[in-house]
């Protein structure tokens, strides 16, 4: 349990010390994120599994679910293919 706090905290020490600087390339934001998406998930998962506090349970379950989330919503979208582009484009041809 100590171990893990310890690498928790270096890893939100490492990831405030990044987030710190400025952030001026979206690729550079979008990687900062998903870390830090990842700490949050991680964390909880632990504080879920060690807690015997309920209202930390439901926190971590809170902070699970809505980490998630934020996880799919950062992918990115499907992108069209070709042939659908095609197809959708030639509509109104004839």
């Amino acid at each position: 349990m100590r171990y893990a706090l310890t690498i928790i905290a270096a890893t939100v020490i490492a990831c405030g010390t990044a987030g710190a600087q400025e952030i001026t390339k979206p690729a550079e934001f979008a990687k900062m994120a998903a870390i830090s998406n990842i700490l949050e998930i991680k964390s909880s998962e632990l504080a879920l599994k060690q807690s015997s506090d309920e209202a930390t349970k439901k926190f971590a379950e809170h902070m699970i679910a809505d980490h998630t989330k934020a996880g799919q919503e950062m992918m990115p979208q499907p992108r069209r293919t070709r042939s659908v582009f095609l197809k959708n484009s030639t509509k109104n041809i004839n």
